[in-house]
């Protein structure tokens, strides 16, 4: 059976600082996230990831390493393009790859992405340029999440506080 809620996760300022120095943090508060979740994967939506050769970068110096700290496979990673090209398809217009994030925003960008490619699933976007919010779209039957990292840092420290 397949399963309903797929875990999209930014990159620079989320769980890597920056893609130059590539020091990883909030592993262990996305991952206290994700394990609330019913998925075996997760996906990579970054803006840090313009085409193939940035893909290949990201694979070599990242991949296995969050794969291990989060303990999920990343099932795909999607550049700038290919969220382009979805978001795009039938339309007459024609943008940079820099100028997505000025035109569309992350949130909007990303609602666009998932009610094109997907169909009845919950999308949760982990990310730290965008606000705690849930959009239903009724034509995909899509729920799209955005989770702000800031509010699972502080979720999570609340959490420990409270326990511990």
């Amino acid at each position: 059976m397949e399963k309903n809620n797929l875990v999209f996760l930014d990159l620079e300022g989320t769980i890597i600082d920056t893609w130059e120095n590539g020091s990883i943090g909030n592993s262990r508060v996305i991952k206290s996230f994700i394990d609330t979740l019913d998925v075996d994967c997760i996906y990579i939506y970054s803006f840090a990831i313009h085409d193939d050769n940035d893909k290949n970068d990201f694979k070599l110096r990242f991949q296995d390493k969050l794969e291990d700290l989060l303990d999920k496979k990343i099932y795909y990673v999607y550049s700038v393009e290919e969220v382009m090209k979805e978001i795009l398809k039938d339309k007459k217009i024609s943008l940079e790859k820099n100028q997505l994030l000025q035109v569309y925003g992350k949130d909007l960008s990303f609602d666009l992405f998932c009610n094109r490619k997907f169909k009845n699933k919950n999308c949760y976007l982990i990310d730290d340029m965008v606000p705690n919010k849930e959009i239903i779209n009724f034509d995909s039957n899509n729920s799209i999440k955005y989770i702000s990292i800031d509010k699972l840092i502080y979720d999570y420290k609340v959490k420990k506080v409270k326990c511990g």
